[in-house]
């Protein structure tokens, strides 16, 4: 019976098998009947837990394991029963799994065991096949294309690269390198070498070749050298242009190359020649409106109202006593005594909370009178200390000791900056060298307000006027400069683009353009004699040394503004 009943179920099996539609229910419907043919034959069959007999082991598809249905009388330590082996387990004949509970041993990673009884096999070239497999399917075991990896026959993992020097175009193929081209690791597709390297076959990198390298700079090297000729040509072109704009007096033109992108910041600082100094982005101007100052004895600012504009320099002057130094000491909060003020001052336009510039003091440099130099120090050390007590502490070493140099180069100090300024003493630097020392602590802080009383003082005409055009390309930054000056030198004078006039009492007398300030007192009745110079004949006209050319003729009175007011002491 057992015998036909094994027949009827093997001749079943095949019909089945054959009829099915997919290799896998096949394959599913032969385990389900293969096993139900085993099972009819082993299952539950005394068998033995240690190697003996042939007759007392499980046949293929069966493991021997602890009883749990037979009685206990006939299993012991060394005798189990036969249970069925799952789907993905390899049960050869023999199988002995004592503490597998219902389970037997799984096939082997890399293998593939279509039937627990049967032998396994390889897994096939483009799968992989990790432990207990016993089937292919494309979703689960077929290893990704595109990615370099190759996975050959007996693969246990999908994540096996392409070695280097080969290319895999699909899991399954593995090809060396070609001669010219080079592999990398994770290669689906060999790469082409450039014409600077060589590459033999199953390169995995390419060889630079010397010859290559040789050409590679060479080319580099040209078209770096073609690069900065256009460069240079293109900003000597802008530098030209700007020189020029700044010679004619017309600094709106220079600023507009510079701001239309014809010539960078640093290029227009070169221009004016003040190196390492900044073109001030937000330029201060400054008015004043109804400045009065006095002491219970003298007034000695009346009702001063006038505007320092940006970008220009400014020239204050006056007789003495007309109240020029004490202006410059008011607005810079500087004034060392006791005095009854009105009126206000406003930058830009905003009115400030104090009636002077004490708001705006860290953006303000002050050159006074006198000269205050440590007389045991160079004058490089004087304006470099100066510079490292005063800057940002943010800015560069680099940009400070630009700022330096550049102090250094537009004063003139290149060739003393290593000498002792000394005292009265000890011999050092003239007295024209401390008084642009003296400038240049102020000036190496690049301020964005400058105001110096009487910086040509004590000076030789060659000297005012090495300061004077310093100053003047300072305003080419946008910097407000003003200077109280005492009869400078037509030369000097010229360099001036606005004057701020000063009559005895502290009255505004004239504020408005250089130019147009003859013209002005001229229409009033005051004739300039010939060859005159205009700085001596204003300041005389102020303090009442000039006698109007028509007595009996009073003309009507206009300032330089257009404004139909008299003007205040003329």
């Amino acid at each position: 019976a057992d015998i036909s009943m094994q027949v009827l179920l093997m001749r079943y099996s095949d019909l089945c098998f054959s009829s099915a539609s997919s290799t896998r229910l096949r394959l599913l419907l032969a385990l389900i009947l293969r096993g139900a043919l085993a099972e009819h034959s082993d299952f539950q069959k005394l068998c033995s837990l240690t190697p003996g007999p042939a007759a007392l082991n499980c046949s293929a598809g069966f493991f021997c394991t602890q009883c749990y249905s037979r009685s206990e009388e006939d299993c012991d330590e060394t005798h189990g029963e036969c249970t069925s082996c799952r789907t993905g387990d390899y049960c050869p004949s023999g199988t002995i799994n004592e503490y597998g509970w219902i389970y037997g041993s799984a096939c082997p990673a890399g293998k593939v065991c279509k039937t627990p009884w049967d032998e396994f096999e390889d897994c096939e070239a483009g799968y992989f096949c990790p432990e207990g497999t016993f089937g292919y399917d494309d979703n689960l075991n077929r290893c990704p294309e595109g990615h370099g990896l190759y996975c050959p026959r007996g693969s246990k993992k999908s994540t096996t690269p392409c070695p280097g020097g080969y290319y895999c175009p699909s899991p399954a193929e593995k090809y060396l390198c070609p001669r010219e081209y080079y592999c990398r690791t994770y290669s689906a597709t060999p790469r082409k070498c450039s014409v600077f390297s060589e590459c033999d076959e199953g390169s995995e990198e390419p060889t630079i070749r010397g010859l290559g390298v040789i050409l590679f700079f060479v080319f580099a090297a040209v078209v770096y050298g073609i690069c900065r000729i256009i460069q240079w040509r293109y900003q000597v072109k802008a530098k030209v242009k700007l020189l020029q704009a700044m010679r004619r007096g017309k600094l709106q033109e220079a600023m507009t190359q510079m701001t239309s992108g014809m010539l960078s910041v640093n290029e227009y600082a070169i221009g004016t020649r003040l190196t390492g100094f900044s073109l001030k982005l937000s330029p201060l101007s400054i008015q004043c409106i109804g400045l009065r100052v006095e002491i219970p004895s003298q007034v000695l600012l009346a009702e001063v109202t006038t505007e320092f504009h940006h970008s220009q320099l400014t020239a204050v002057m006056g007789p003495s006593g007309c109240g020029k130094s004490t202006l410059l000491s008011y607005l810079c909060h500087r004034t060392t005594f006791s005095a009854k003020t009105s009126g206000e001052v406003q930058i830009n336009g905003v009115k400030q909370i104090t009636s002077d510039l004490r708001t705006v003091r860290s953006h303000i440099g002050v050159v006074p009178q006198e000269d205050i130099l440590f007389a045991m120090l160079t004058a490089r050390e004087n304006i470099s200390y100066s510079a490292k007590l005063r800057l940002p502490a943010e800015l560069s070493k680099e940009n400070a000791a630009s700022l330096v140099a550049g102090t250094l180069s537009v004063l003139k100090l290149q060739e003393v900056q290593h000498q002792l300024v000394g005292d009265s003493e000890s011999r050092g630097l003239s007295g024209g060298q401390k008084k642009r020392v003296n400038i240049g602590m102020e000036l190496v802080v690049d301020p964005e307000i400058l105001f110096l009383d009487e910086p040509t003082s004590g000076l030789s005409s060659a000297d005012s006027m090495l300061v004077m055009k310093a100053l003047r390309s300072m305003s080419y930054l946008q910097c407000t400069v003003v200077a109280v000056i005492h009869q400078p030198r037509l030369l000097v004078y010229n360099l001036f683009h606005s004057l701020l006039l000063l009559a005895k009492g502290g009255h505004v007398a004239y504020s408005a353009d250089t130019a147009r300030v003859v013209p002005y007192l001229t229409g009033l009745g005051y004739k300039m004699p010939a060859g005159e110079n205009p700085a001596d004949f204003v300041v005389d006209v102020v303090s009442g040394h000039v006698v109007k050319a028509m007595q009996d003729e009073q003309p009507k009175t206009k300032d330089a503004l257009g404004t139909a007011e008299p003007t205040n002491g003329i």
